[in-house]
This record gives structure tokens, C-alpha cells and sequence, in this order.
């Protein structure tokens, strides 16, 4: 949404409802006195008028909602923060004295660029509205105050003392101003503070009965303070000139003013048909003229003019309740408060709520990539980025500044060299140790330099698998799972058919030649890890399920371990001091498994008959859990290790990459803090997938169809800052 909009939206939605309301209520109304809808209108645009001042200064009265259908993919988008958040950057907690290689603590977040200011143009668009219609307010109420100057004053004593006689008779006390004019055609009534009646220089020859009755209508509208209710609703059309609802309702106030006045005249003794006749006469050869800010007898198309003469020769007169009337001012009174103070927010137990993300602020687009694997951040501003293309894989040195890129490294097996790049893990503020994605060998990155082989770090991950870490921090131990080991030429899964994995973490460090051993920390369930097997040349190959999943774990940089869990949906946090934080349930819906989505997940597509091949259709058949998990081991476009969907996101915070759906597309990520709470949702479109964080930034790559691949570093709203 255009930045300003969301503010006009708001208002306007706002006076959508209590337009509406009114709306239903004067339908309601339509058999009551025009005096009753009269004033349900007056209160309306009260309230109306009243709104924006309102909604800034009132009290908020905040009402959970049920949660509404997710926005479309485009923009990409994050939710809003938790109330009451904390915004400051975590402190790192004390560990264990650093091992050899072990850098400083990370630099400060970079502050996001400043914007210059300027009025967003939807704002810009209604101000050069509502000064229009003030302007024209103004020119109507100096045109009235013109034809009063030249027209000439009222001194026939008999018109005085009949204007004195309707003033005792109607309840008015204060005076009323009586001219004749060659320059207005209908009677009509205007001023606030010296009200004022114009009748045209014909009024002369009128007889006294017309005479009567017209002054009697236009001495009403002074008593009822008419010239008052209709600034009001000029103002109002001012503040809400785009909104069609607004003039709708002025044109039906404008009506129920006049016949309002009409039932007041016939109520005082003057005939249903001699007052219609004169209604008529002052119609007849009367031209729209000048706007000018006053109360014409009759300015009225021809339909509202049949009606106004239908309801005055009405022999059924509307008779007032005074218990209906109470309960329409009631209404329209509480909506209107209601609305103005009612802050809606989503229930964050049923469904997150979908708001802008903050724009990129730096796109390497000078070249594009393969296929990015892992984005690694250095503190002078530059970036480390793996890329392991169908043709060519590189380990690049970037900076999103200067839009200049250099490679690192190159293909093969000897020293510093690597077969397929992999993940990026920091190890200090410029030094960085880098996994190669299949050979599972070590280097180590320092200040941008060419890879360096580190044997005992090859040895350490060896130890806990063949998968990549997941994790390393800054005294270089690394995090993984039991089971995956690859002795030899071949592939041993000691994980087949398991309901639950150890997490593990290493005592030694990728530095040590003396790697140590493995703790566990957590043993997490599994659904669904894996299916059938065949026997092969070289031994058996195991096919998974496409919705497999088990727990899932990431080491930061700073020692602490987030561990995701499937079912329930939540994530605890272990402390560097080995204590551990519970984090509740997180919202999750049980959506069923149906077929398609067990081959949308095996494929990656959309397409209900893309799994009918005998060689697809048997992931259909393959165990699987009855629901879709929040996430699974990634088989597609995975850029995390082995495959998981967790990664680490500024501030400490965990991004989980929600389970992709077939019948929604688009990615989403879970941002968890370090109470195990729910703090946002990030939501892309399907060719963008967040592949790295900075201190205080996010890196996407966007897939551009039919190939190239760009970066692009997006700014981490300071408020999304984690909760010690």
C-alpha cells in the first residue's frame, strides 16, 4: 500500500460504517417525521466531522477481530510487532574462554538510511480536494453575504408585523432580517449569526396566504438553526469529498431539512393543497444559479420535488415516538463513538496479520547468480555469498555498494579448493567458516581471503554426519543431528524409520586438532522421516516422504540453540549456560494432507496430475503425517543445511520457513524470539527466499524466470529487536 493511503483507508473505512448505519436507520425512519431523520442525519455528520479528531485523541478501545484472508503475495510483507516490544539488541551472555581463531563480539546494527521528507501523494491528493471544497464554502457563504448587500431591506410595516406574528407563533425569539432582491429566484434563508430571509422582488404582488406560508417555512429553517446543520455538512463533504456515500447522504439530509420544515407549516394550520400549489409557483421558472451558502425553498430536482408535494398532500400524517426516536439517536450515537474510538487488532492466537516489509535499500543487480545457498555479512559492509549455479559454482566476495563482485576460491580438490560451495557460518566479525555442500569439507574465510582448508574442522562435522552443521558459534563448535554418516563410497541411514533424533553439540572446535565429543541437547520427535527402500548395486537407497519432518535446531553465533518442534508447533531456546526457555504452542492450523499437496511437495508443482507417473506417484503413498507440518525438511530451493527450515535472523531472532502450500502460494517465515513467542510473519512471493541476515538486514534472492538470480538487502526495523 502506497505509504499515506493506509491513513485515508482507515477514515474512510471507518466513515464507510457509520455512513452505512445511518443509511439503514433513516430507511428504518421512513415512515417517522422528517424532523426525526433530520436530526439522525445531523448527528451523523457530527460524528463524521468529529472522526479524525476522534480516533487522535480519544481513548483506544481495543477489539480483537476474527482473522480475515491473507493479502495477496506482492509486496513482500512482514507483521507488525507485538505491542508493548522491546526494541533493544541483545546482550551477549558470557561463555566459555575462546578457543584459538575466536574473533570479537559482532559490530553494532548499521542504522537504516535516512529518507527525506515529502507528503505521500494519496495525502497530497485529498488535501488539494478538501481545500477545493473549503474554497468553494467560502465563495458560497461571500456570494450569500453579496446579495444581502445589494438587496433592498423590508420596511412595509404589514410584512413586519406578519413576520413578528410567524416569529411568536413558531418559537423564535431573536430577530429575522427581511429583503427583496431582482438577483435571487426562489425564496431562501442564510446567515449564523444575523440570519437573514431573501424573497424575490415578485414577492411584492404575492397574495397573503402564499406570503404567510412561505415566510412561515423560511422563519423554521432560522428557528431550527438549519443554516448551522447545513456548514456542518458542507464540512463534512470537505473532509470526505471522495467518498460517494457522504453526498448520498447530504442529498437525503437536504430533503428530510425541507420536508421537515413543510410538516412544521401544514402543522400550523395552512392547507396540504394551497401550500403544495405554492410550492409549485415558486418552482416554476426558477434556474440552478451560483452556489451560494444558504437554504433555498426549492432547489430540488423534479422526482425530489414530486416527492416533497406527494408527502405534504399525505393525508396520513407521521406522528412522533418518542421511545423510536430515542432508540435511532442511540444508535447512531454509540456507532458513531464505537467506530471512532474502536481499534481493531488481529487475534494473534487465530492468525497473524500481514503488513508492509521495509523496501530494500541495496540490490546487486550489476550480474545475476545461479542459485544462491547462504549470504554471510562482514562488518565493514560487504558480503561473503555462496552459489552453487547448474554450470558454474562460485564463492563470491560482494559489496551491494559498488555493485562489484570477485570470486574466491576455486573448483576442485586440493587446498582451499571446494567441489560445491555451501553454507556460511560467522566466526568472528570477518571471519567465516565455509562448508562444501557434499564433500563436507572445511575452510575457513578470513577478511575476505581466499578459503582456507581446515582439516579438523572437516574431522569435526565428519563426526556429527554427513549433513552440513547447523550452527556454529563464535568458539567454533558446531551444531547437527545424529544419523547421517557416509562411510566410504556409500550411504548409511541410521535414521530410517526413526521417531525421534538427538541434537548435538560438539566440545571441541573447528580449530582444535583435538575435536573432543558430542553432547546431547535435545532429542526431537519425527513424522513421516522416511518411506520405502529399494535395494541397489551398492546397497539400499531410501525413499522419504515429501511432507517429512522432525525437529529442527540452529547454534547462533553468541552460543545459544533454538530447537523447533513440529507437534506442537513450538520452539524452546538453550542458554550458553546450559538452561534451557520453554516457548508456548504457536498458532497452527491443522490443514489435512490431501494427495495434491503430498505431489506438490515431492515435485514442486501446482499441477493435480504432475504426480501420475508411476515414478511420482508412489511419494502419494508414502507415510506421512494427516495434517501438513508448519515445516519440513526441505527437498526444493533449500538454502538452509540438509535441507532445514530454520535460519537465524537479525537480533537473535529464528526465521522458520513455513511449509509450502499448494493451494497458496508464496513462502512464509515465522520470526521467533528468545521467549519462544511469535513476533511476525514474513510473507514472499515463491521466487524469493530470504538466503542470509546481516546485523540489521535481511538478503533475498529473487529468481528471474526463465534464469538469473539477483540479491537484495532489505532493513530489520529496529522494533523487531529481541525480548531478553
Amino acid at each position: 500500500m502506497m505509504p499515506g493511503s493506509d491513513i485515508l483507508f482507515e477514515i474512510a473505512a471507518r466513515a464507510t460504517v457509520l455512513l452505512t448505519v445511518a443509511l439503514v436507520l433513516a430507511w428504518l425512519a421512513r415512515r417517522r417525521c422528517a424532523g426525526v431523520r433530520h436530526m439522525l442525519w445531523t448527528m451523523a455528520f457530527a460524528l463524521l466531522v468529529a472522526l479524525p479528531l476522534l480516533k487522535l485523541f480519544a481513548p483506544a478501545w481495543e477489539v480483537s477481530l476474527l482473522p480475515a484472508g491473507g493479502p495477496p503475495i506482492e509486496p513482500p510483507t512482514i507483521v507488525a510487532p507485538a505491542p508493548g516490544a522491546s526494541t533493544e539488541s541483545i546482550s551477549l551472555p558470557a561463555a566459555n574462554p575462546p578457543s584459538p581463531g575466536a574473533r570479537p563480539a559482532a559490530t553494532p546494527p548499521m542504522e537504516a538510511p535516512a529518507a527525506g521528507w515529502m507528503i505521500p501523494f494519496p495525502l497530497l491528493l485529498w488535501g488539494l480536494g478538501c481545500t477545493v471544497s473549503l474554497i468553494s464554502l467560502a465563495v458560497g457563504r461571500a456570494r450569500f453575504r453579496a446579495l444581502i448587500r445589494l438587496a433592498q431591506p423590508v420596511r412595509d410595516p404589514v410584512w413586519l408585523r406578519q413576520v413578528d406574528a410567524i416569529r411568536e407563533r413558531v418559537g423564535l425569539r431573536s430577530g429575522v432580517r427581511l429583503y427583496l432582491t431582482e438577483r435571487a429566484g426562489p425564496p431562501m434563508t442564510g446567515g449564523l449569526w444575523r440570519p437573514a430571509v431573501l424573497l424575490p422582488a415578485s414577492a411584492v404582488n404575492w397574495a397573503v396566504g402564499r406570503r404567510r406560508a412561505v415566510l412561515m417555512h423560511e422563519i423554521i429553517h432560522v428557528r431550527r438553526r438549519d443554516t448551522l446543520r447545513q456548514l456542518l455538512i458542507r464540512a463534512a463533504l470537505a473532509i470526505y469529498w471522495f467518498h460517494p456515500l457522504a453526498w448520498l447522504a447530504s442529498r437525503l439530509a437536504a430533503s428530510a431539512r425541507e420536508e421537515a420544515c413543510d410538516e412544521e407549516v401544514l402543522a400550523r394550520g395552512t392547507r396540504a393543497s394551497e401550500y403544495a400549489g405554492h410550492l409549485l409557483a415558486a418552482s416554476a421558472g426558477v434556474s440552478p444559479g451560483p452556489s451560494v451558502l444558504s437554504l433555498p425553498l426549492v432547489r430540488h430536482s423534479r422526482s425530489q420535488l414530486e416527492r416533497r408535494i406527494l408527502s405534504v398532500l399525505n393525508p396520513r400524517r407521521p406522528r412522533r415516538s418518542a421511545a423510536a426516536t430515542a432508540v435511532l439517536f442511540a444508535t447512531i450515537g454509540c456507532v458513531g463513538v464505537s467506530t471512532a474510538v474502536t481499534h481493531p487488532v488481529r487475534d494473534s492466537s487465530q492468525e497473524e496479520q500481514f503488513v508492509g516489509l521495509l523496501p530494500a535499500d541495496q540490490t546487486l543487480d550489476g550480474r545475476t547468480f545461479g542459485k544462491i545457498i547462504s549470504v554471510r555479512e562482514l562488518s565493514d559492509g560487504r558480503i561473503l555469498l555462496s552459489d552453487m549455479g547448474e554450470r558454474e559454482r562460485y564463492l563470491y566476495l560482494a559489496d551491494p555498494r559498488t555493485d562489484e563482485v570477485r570470486s574466491l576460491g576455486r573448483i576442485g580438490d586440493g587446498p582451499g579448493e571446494f567441489r560445491y560451495p555451501g553454507f556460511l557460518y560467522p566466526l568472528g566479525p570477518d571471519s567465516t567458516l565455509f562448508t562444501d555442500q557434499y564433500t563436507h569439507r572445511a575452510f575457513l574465510v578470513a577478511d575476505g581471503d581466499h578459503p582456507e582448508t581446515l582439516d579438523a574442522g572437516t574431522l569435526l562435522i565428519a563426526r556429527l554426519g554427513a549433513e552440513p552443521p547447523w550452527g556454529a558459534d563464535r568458539f567454533g563448535r558446531v551444531l547437527g543431528v545424529e544419523g547421517f554418516g557416509h562411510p566410504g563410497d556409500r550411504l548409511l541411514m541410521s535414521r530410517v524409520e526413526a521417531d525421534s533424533s538427538r541434537i548435538l553439540l560438539t566440545t571441541g572446535n573447528v580449530m582444535d586438532w583435538e575435536p573432543g565429543s558430542q553432547e546431547t541437547i535435545a532429542t526431537v520427535g519425527a513424522q513421516g522421516r522416511f518411506g520405502e527402500s529399494r535395494q541397489l548395486r551398492f546397497g539400499q537407497w531410501y525413499y522419504t516422504s515429501p511432507l517429512a519432518t522432525e525437529g529442527q535446531a540452529w547454534l547462533f553465533w553468541d552460543g545459544w540453540v533454538a530447537v523447533a518442534h513440529p507437534d506442537p508447533y513450538r520452539v524452546d531456546w538453550r542458554r550458553p549456560d546450559g538452561g534451557w526457555v520453554r516457548g508456548a504452542p504457536l498458532p497452527f492450523d491443522r490443514v489435512p494432507a490431501t494427495d495434491w499437496q503430498k505431489c506438490f511437495a515431492a515435485t514442486g508443482d501446482r499441477d493435480r496430475d504432475a504426480c501420475d507417473s508411476p515414478g511420482l506417484a508412489m511419494y502419494v503413498d508414502l507415510p506421512s503425517p494427516d495434517h501438513i507440518p508448519p515445516f519440513v525438511m526441505a527437498r526444493h530451493d533449500r538454502t538452509t543445511p540438509g535441507g532445514i527450515a530454520v535460519q537465524p535472523a537479525p537480533s537473535g531472532m529464528l526465521l522458520i520457513q513455513r511449509t509450502l502450500m499448494a493451494d497458496a502460494p508464496g513462502r512464509r517465515y515465522d520470526v521467533i524470539d528468545r521467549t519462544g513467542s511469535l513476533r511476525g510473519t514474513i510473507r514472499l512471493p515463491e521466487n524469493r527466499t530470504i538466503v542470509g541476515s546481516g546485523s540489521s538486514s535481511l538478503y533475498v534472492a529473487t529468481k528471474h524466470y526463465p534464469d538469473g538470480v539477483t540479491l537484495s538487502r532489505h532493513p530489520w526495523p529496529d522494533h523487531y529487536g529481541a525480548r531478553q
